[in-house]
Formats: C-alpha cells, sequence, structure tokens
C-alpha cells in the first residue's frame, strides 16, 4: 500500500539568529515548537492514546538545558524564571521576560518538561 509524503515536521529556527521568528499564534518560535508544540501534541493525541491500556506518549529533550552538558555551559544558562513572558501571552520574547538571546531561546525550549506541567490526560495508561 502507498501512502502519501508526510509533511515536514516544523523546526526551530537555529541558535544565534537576531530575529525573533514568531508561530501563527504568536509565540517566540522556538518555545512554540519545542515545548508548546509537544503539549498541544500530547493533547492532540490523548483521546487516541486513551482507547488503549498500554498507549505511552514519550517526549525528550536535548541535554543543552543543563548546565553541566557540552552546549549547556556555553553562553547563557537556561532558566525559566517566573515565567513573566508566558504570563504576557503571545508576544513575548523569553519565557522569563528577559530579552531575546537566541541561544537562550533554545536552551529554554528544551528544559525538561516534569510531570505537573501537564494535565493527568496525556499520562493515560501511565501506572
Amino acid at each position: 500500500m502507498e501512502y502519501p509524503p508526510a509533511p515536514p515536521f516544523p523546526q526551530a529556527h537555529g541558535q544565534g539568529e537576531s530575529i525573533v521568528y514568531r508561530t501563527a499564534e504568536g509565540f517566540e518560535e522556538t518555545i512554540g515548537v519545542n515545548h508548546l508544540g509537544h503539549f498541544l501534541l500530547a493533547q492532540l493525541l490523548t483521546p487516541t492514546l486513551s482507547k488503549s491500556p498500554r498507549a505511552r506518549l514519550v517526549i525528550t529533550a536535548s541535554p543543552v538545558h543543563d548546565p553541566s552538558s557540552g552546549g549547556g555551559d556555553v553562553g547563557a544558562r537556561a532558566t525559566l524564571g517566573d515565567l513573566a513572558g508566558m504570563a504576557a501571552g503571545p508576544g513575548f520574547s523569553m519565557v522569563d521576560g528577559g530579552p531575546y538571546d537566541p541561544d537562550k531561546a533554545y536552551k529554554d525550549s528544551k528544559v525538561p518538561k516534569p510531570p505537573k506541567h501537564y494535565t493527568p490526560s496525556v499520562y493515560i495508561g501511565y501506572k
């Protein structure tokens, strides 16, 4: 059986660009693709995953957010601060509310997402 080609997955723009790219919703693109996109995908998959008692959704992140990793100790460190940027809604440049820094934006977008950031429905089937 033949399938049509899959559409390309969105990718965050490379580090080092001083331009703030935005998602269609107005969020800074790096956090939109690497963080908010994962959350949305999980929410959209939950109804289907909930139909299987063994369903799992695994989201991985690179270690660049960790200051002890190869890339984590270069430049600004990852920190989400008090989420002042996110609290302000679309149009923010950095999650912590600070000025745009492409290296930090990438690292911030890779901060692991602990379960408390997700609704329990994402963990359907997880015991």
